[in-house]
C-alpha cells in the first residue's frame, strides 16, 4: 500500500508541474504541504494551500489558493449531487478547508483533485467541477 502522504506530495508537485507549464511561471509545493504558514508564523496569502509561486509580483495578481486532494476512487455523480444540494460528503469537507485558507485574503480557491486512474479535476468557489486541462484552455489564460 502507497503511503498517503507520500501520495499527496507527489501528487501536489505533479499539480505544481502542471501549472508551472501552463502559465510559465515555477510554482512548488508549500513547505509542511500548506502548515508552513501556521507553523512559521507566516503571514503570507501566497503559502496558503498546497501551491505556491514564489514569483512575488506574478502571485499578488494570481487570485486563487491552490488546494491538492489525490484519492483511490473518482468522485461519483452522487457526491457531486451530494455536495451541491446538502454540502455533505467529501466534496463539502475540502470546499469547508479551502473557504477557511482563503480567510482573511483577497483571494478565492481552486480545488484540484484526481483519482488514481482519472484526470485531473476542479472545484471552484461557485461549485463547478471542471476537467483542470479543459478548464485552462477554456478561460484561454495564456
Amino acid at each position: 500500500m502507497v503511503n498517503s502522504i507520500k501520495k499527496g506530495k507527489a501528487y501536489e508537485r505533479k499539480i505544481a508541474k502542471k501549472l508551472s507549464l501552463f502559465f510559465d511561471v515555477p510554482f512548488k509545493r508549500v513547505p509542511m504541504s500548506g502548515g508552513f504558514q501556521k507553523h512559521q508564523n507566516v503571514n503570507e496569502s501566497r503559502f496558503r494551500g498546497d501551491i505556491f509561486t514564489e514569483d512575488s509580483d506574478w502571485n499578488k495578481r494570481f487570485g486563487y489558493v491552490i488546494e491538492c486532494k489525490k484519492r483511490a476512487k473518482k468522485i461519483t455523480l452522487q457526491e457531486y449531487l451530494e455536495f451541491l444540494t446538502l454540502r455533505k460528503g467529501i466534496l463539502a469537507k475540502w470546499y469547508r478547508q479551502a473557504m477557511y485558507e482563503v480567510k482573511g485574503t483577497e483571494k478565492e480557491f481552486w480545488i484540484i483533485f484526481g483519482s488514481n486512474n482519472g484526470k485531473d479535476m476542479l472545484l471552484t468557489p461557485n461549485g463547478g467541477i471542471y476537467l483542470l486541462d479543459q478548464y485552462f484552455k477554456q478561460k484561454r489564460w495564456k
